[in-house]
């Protein structure tokens, strides 16, 4: 009898102890370690080679429990391409009173690698830039084989399945992410594509989603207005690479994580409501489901949808019946937008068809089919 009830108050304290952990520990764990690359192009006329300051000053907790971040910058005035692994102390204000040379050197210290000698012909330069970033792949993932991973572009771009303002081919960005989910056997948890650029093309998704889980993109450019009243403050409470990684401690699932990280923009357009109203700037942003478009897009290749260059894809699909709008509704999963502001003109609602006409065509040359871990 006595041996049965100390089994039984273990087999209690056991349970106890296993609920106390789901309910207060797990919360506090969040999703996962996650670590996140973030990709830059820089003109001279954007930030000299000598800067040490602006686009260094986008991310503050470059590392934490939950997130490591590095950063690829792409460098024309230099023609070379560094990976930097900054701490989270690194001084953005360093170059203050600091000739360029000391400027230079403080901030490459923290470059591990680098890539000279960048080709001007496109094709080359597209193919050098796929090499390089092997390279720099090889190294975080030896580093880092188990987390999850991220990639983030702030920047121009236009909805043809390019990646990095059109430098790397859609056959290359698709070499680029096949290799990259290859050494860390599993798909990247999100690809995010928030800046100033069009990328929430048919092409782009067609291109990305097969090794991402989820996309994060625009079809309208994410640009042309202002805050009404800008303030540090403000922009510390919008600006994702700022928010990260309390999204990432706080939550549970990445479903969760890219929801909220969706939903700073509803600040930011809340922020800047009287100057988009003004200026009628149509503003929206898309949280796409990877797996429900490669549903939707199973469904447009069995049809054969002739679609129409630079297009709203849903506006084309309300003729095809319910199966086709279904499919496109379960692909975005959030949304946000400033319809609410004033009339809209742009028909936009997520998807563009292909830029150029032909590309869906070129697509269907791939190599790789959906990457499946």
């Amino acid at each position: 009898m006595v041996k049965k009830s100390l089994m039984k108050k273990l087999l209690f304290i056991s349970l106890l102890s296993l609920f106390f952990h789901i309910l207060f520990i797990s919360p506090l764990l969040g999703y996962g370690h996650t670590v996140i690359i973030k990709v830059v192009r820089i003109s001279p006329d954007w930030m000299p080679f000598a800067s040490t300051d602006g686009w260094t000053q986008a991310v503050s907790v470059r590392e934490s429990k939950s997130i490591k971040y590095f950063e690829i910058a792409i460098w024309e005035e230099t023609s070379s391409i560094h990976l930097y692994e900054f701490p989270n102390d690194y001084d953005p204000i360093y170059g203050k009173d600091k000739t360029d040379q000391q400027k230079i050197a403080y901030r490459e210290q923290f470059a591990l690698l680098n890539f000279p000698g960048l080709p001007n012909q496109k094709e080359a330069k597209s193919n050098f830039v796929k090499e390089s970033f092997r390279s720099i792949l090889d190294l975080i993932t030896s580093r880092y084989p188990h987390s999850n991973y991220g990639l983030r572009f702030n920047g121009q771009g236009r909805p043809d399945g390019t990646l990095f303002n059109g430098i790397l081919a859609p056959k290359h960005s698709q070499d680029f992410l096949h290799n990259w989910t290859s050494k860390i056997q599993s798909k990247l948890a999100f690809i995010d594509m928030d800046g100033s650029g069009i990328k929430g093309g048919l092409s782009d998704l067609n291109t990305f989603c097969p090794f991402s889980e989820f996309y994060i993109a625009s079809d309208i450019s994410d640009s042309g207005y202002n805050f009404d009243n800008w303030t540090v403050e403000k922009h510390k409470e919008t600006e994702p690479d700022l928010k990260f990684f309390e999204l990432i401690e706080d939550n549970s699932t990445l479903k969760q994580v890219l929801t909220k990280r969706i939903d700073l923009k509803k600040k930011v357009y809340n922020y800047s409501r009287k100057n988009m109203t003004k200026n009628k700037i149509e503003q929206a942003i898309y949280l796409y489901s990877c797996t429900s478009f490669q549903k939707l897009n199973a469904l447009l290749e069995k049809k054969d949808i002739t679609l129409p260059p630079h297009y709203d894809l849903y506006s084309i699909l309300v003729g095809y019946g319910r199966s086709y709008i279904s499919a496109f509704n379960k692909t975005i999963i959030k949304s946000i937008d400033n319809r609410n502001f004033f009339h809209w003109e742009t028909k936009a609602n997520g998807i563009l068809t292909p830029y150029p006409a032909d590309f869906k065509k070129e697509l269907r040359t791939s190599s790789y089919p959906i990457v499946s871990f």
